[in-house]
């Protein structure tokens, strides 16, 4: 009997191991794939993603890559980020506008495309001051500072993110943009929008979950559910070692 015990707890313990490791294999693939996608620049036009790789073989030094890979932004407000920036999120970021310079240079030379850079020693943009900001019910906050960089970064994200703030939704928005005479950009949780001057822009948006903005937040989801399977794996297997060694002694004992 103890052999039959011993013998179906090991059995248990190596399914349970097995479904681990696929799961485990499964993750690794769409983290790998995502980081592919990243590195080469995916979906990024074709004059950044030649920077990009160039740069990658230490070729157009003082690049810091692109908007969207220098952010991390919490997943509920990935919709108003990536809206907010649209385009904006392929510019790339770079030392000085020398670096700037020369990637221009390459790019026309070349024939590689086109591409807007960021220097970060030559952007000028004054935080905005005053009593007349968004402000009251259904304000989030400004949307530079519901988003996370390195320091280095904030000349660029203060240029891009500064003068754009965050709202609950589309009805508290244009509220609060009639109360600073339409000033401001104020975007919702879920993409929509209401422009300086008072036009709205909005609708429906694809949920392909494949965005510049979510790429960084997925792989390091990825990364942290791999590392923990990893470790429940290794613990797994331990015991199953233990379990197998039991079953060999009550045999042992039978024999």
């Amino acid at each position: 009997m103890q052999v039959e015990t011993a013998a179906q707890q090991l059995r248990e313990k190596q399914n349970a191991n097995r479904a681990l490791a696929a799961e485990r294999g499964q993750i690794l693939s769409r983290f790998k794939l995502l980081e592919e996608m990243e590195k080469e620049g995916q979906g990024y036009a074709q004059g950044v993603r030649e920077v990009l790789r160039r740069h990658s073989q230490d070729k157009l030094p003082g690049i810091f890559g692109t908007v969207a890979q220098s952010l991390r932004v919490d997943k509920e407000y990935e919709a108003a980020v990536e809206v907010a920036l649209g385009g904006s999120a392929q510019n790339v970021i770079t030392e000085t506008e020398r670096s700037a310079q020369d990637a221009i240079r390459w790019l026309k030379n070349m024939d590689k495309g086109r591409v807007t850079f960021l220097p970060l020693d030559t952007l000028r943009s004054a935080k905005p001051q005053g009593s007349g900001l968004p402000k009251g019910k259904g304000i989030v906050g400004r949307l530079v500072d519901l988003v996370d960089f390195e320091d280095k970064y904030l000349p660029a994200m203060e240029f891009l993110l500064g003068r754009i703030w965050l709202a609950d939704e589309l009805s508290n928005a244009v509220a609060r943009a009639r109360e600073t005479d339409f000033r401001y950009r104020i975007v919702t949780l879920d993409g929509q929008v209401v422009n300086a001057g008072g036009s709205l822009t909005g609708g429906s948006m694809k949920q392909s979950g494949g965005g510049f903005i979510s790429r960084r937040r997925q792989l390091e989801e990825l990364d942290k559910e791999i590392r923990r399977i990893s470790r429940e794996l290794s613990a797994g297997e331990e015991e199953e070692n233990g379990l197998h060694r039991a079953w060999e002694e009550a045999k042992a004992v039978l024999a």
